[in-house]
């Protein structure tokens, strides 16, 4: 048999997941005998695969299928020939690579860019990374390789505060800068930008489509309203500015408003 790992590190169920989200630069392709154990039997041969900074679980999956591929043939008539050198596993080096579960799919922002960064690759095409604000799921899909200073973060900037269901405090921006508008995340070594986005219900979507959505519910508020009725609907929703409604706000009062 093999395995998506390079043995005797991530024995187990989700090697390549693991791997990812670990942020390792390489993997690979084991060929193995069968033993009692977990992924413990003697190996036959071995390859290893890069693994970049833009790879997924899923771009990961592609790569060793192709590879895993190959090097079962080449096992297979290695067996055939009688050309086999088995090799025991240093017990001391192996790690394992247990079963992804569903809470492990949470973003904590309370922890750096770096492990951010690898749970989105890792989780990608799989669980899926997600944050959940006010009860709504936010699956997030990709984002960009650069741990941002506030500073390094272009354009017109507007600040919201949230609460996540891990009871964290989140402080999200938004840019704009001509008609490009771009999302980012505090985290607690700098500022993630967030290119792909699916909100709940909803299909997965680039960034300036999901803010642009947004940004067209506020125009249709702000053009519709007299100030005198725009205020009363800040007021019912405790809020200064349109945009600092969530998304199901600012849904919920076009409904209200406009459902006829």
């Amino acid at each position: 048999m093999y395995i998506g790992s390079l043995l005797p590190k991530y024995r187990g169920a989700a090697p390549i997941q693991w791997a990812v989200l670990n942020g390792d630069k390489k993997t690979g392709i084991t060929t193995m005998y069968m033993e009692e154990g977990m992924d413990t039997g003697d190996m036959i041969k071995k390859e290893e695969v890069e693994i970049t900074r833009e790879d997924t679980t899923k771009t990961m999956f592609e790569k060793l299928a192709i590879v895993g591929k190959n090097i079962l043939l080449e096992t297979l008539k290695m067996i055939e020939e009688g050309n086999i050198c088995r090799k025991r596993q240093d017990e001391s080096k192996a790690t394992y690579a247990p079963m992804i579960s569903k809470d492990m799919g949470i973003i904590n922002f309370n922890t750096s860019f770096e492990e951010i960064y690898n749970k989105i690759r890792g989780l990608n095409d799989f669980l899926v990374a997600r944050i959940v604000i006010q009860g709504k799921i936010y699956k997030i899909w990709k984002a960009y390789d650069k741990k941002y200073n506030i500073e390094e973060i272009e354009g017109e900037l507007k600040e919201i505060r949230r609460k996540d269901s891990l009871g964290n405090d989140l402080e999200i921006i938004i840019s704009k800068n001509n008609k490009k508008k771009r999302l980012f995340f505090k985290c607690n070594d700098g500022y993630i930008e967030i290119l792909q986005i699916q909100p709940e219900s909803k299909k997965n979507m680039k960034v300036q489509d999901f803010l642009n959505s947004r940004d067209g519910m506020i125009e249709k508020l702000k053009e519709n309203l007299s100030s005198d009725k725009l205020e009363k609907v800040l007021k019912a929703y405790e809020v200064e500015e349109l945009w600092q409604m969530t998304d199901e706000q600012l849904k919920e009062a076009c409904q209200k408003i406009f459902k006829k």
